[in-house]
């Protein structure tokens, strides 16, 4: 079993409490106002792991919103990763496992959304995510 990145984790729930419930949607990486800003500051939606491309620390783990290309994006911005030479990979279980230490299922468990066709608000995903670490790291 991986060791998870705690801290990056924990951040991005706290970050999600503070968040207001109509900033916050699980169905989009970066909602159909996204402008391509890198602080979502242009009042657009986003779901988890978009509003962790936020965080600094979580940024230079690599995480990303892009546009999307080809197959990928549901809505305007698309989670990747970015590895140290610049490539990018538009794949949010990669990303998952780069950035947060995550095995595939626990990134479809915690961030892809068939899991939220119901609404979930930041506060209950950060408390989602919170019980996620409080359980994995008691597993250790």
């Amino acid at each position: 079993m991986n060791a998870i990145h705690k801290r990056r984790l924990l951040a991005l729930a706290a970050l999600l409490k503070k968040l207001p419930p109509e900033r916050f949607n699980m169905k989009y990486w970066a909602g159909p106002g996204w402008t391509g800003d890198e602080t979502l500051s242009c009042g657009t939606t986003a779901c988890a792991m978009g509003w962790a491309t936020t965080i600094p620390e979580i940024r230079r783990g690599g995480l990303r919103l892009v546009r999307p290309g080809g197959k990928w994006g549901n809505g305007v911005g698309q989670i990747a990763w970015r590895n140290r030479k610049g490539e990018e990979f538009q794949d949010e279980e990669l990303a998952g496992k780069k950035v947060f230490g995550l095995t595939p299922t626990e990134t479809s468990a915690l961030f892809v959304a068939p899991a939220y066709l119901t609404v979930i608000t930041p506060k209950q995903m950060a408390v989602k995510i919170e019980r996620f670490v409080q359980n994995r790291t008691r597993k250790r």
